[in-house]
């Protein structure tokens, strides 16, 4: 296993592939929670949004969220202007209509 002292004391997110009947987002499950507790003061947060929103024929192609983020145009993630953060805090538009909404 490779290291993963690298992540002591950080939130890890994690977005496991698709496959089928679940089996990779289980493993990537139960290896977080192993490794959060060698880890103190790290955690994990294994996403379902993939199990949630995809299609049974993105599942049997294993497809995993960059093949769902590569499709997108980053220019519509990209700010044209310098706005102070208080700012962008009150702009921010959830992206899951953008990027899910071929999934339907």
């Amino acid at each position: 296993m490779r290291s993963v002292k690298p992540l002591k004391g950080r939130d890890v997110y994690l977005f496991p592939d698709l496959s089928k009947e679940g089996k990779a987002f289980e493993l990537w499950s139960n290896k977080s929670k192993e490794i959060q507790k060698r880890l103190q003061g790290t955690s994990f947060q294994v996403s379902d949004l993939l199990e949630k929103l995809a299609p049974d024929k993105d599942r049997d192609q294993g497809k995993d969220i960059a093949d769902y983020l590569i499709k997108q145009d980053w220019r519509q993630f990209r700010k044209e202007e310098q706005t102070p953060i208080s700012e962008k805090v009150k702009k921010v538009k959830p992206q899951k209509q953008l990027i899910f909404s071929n999934l339907k």
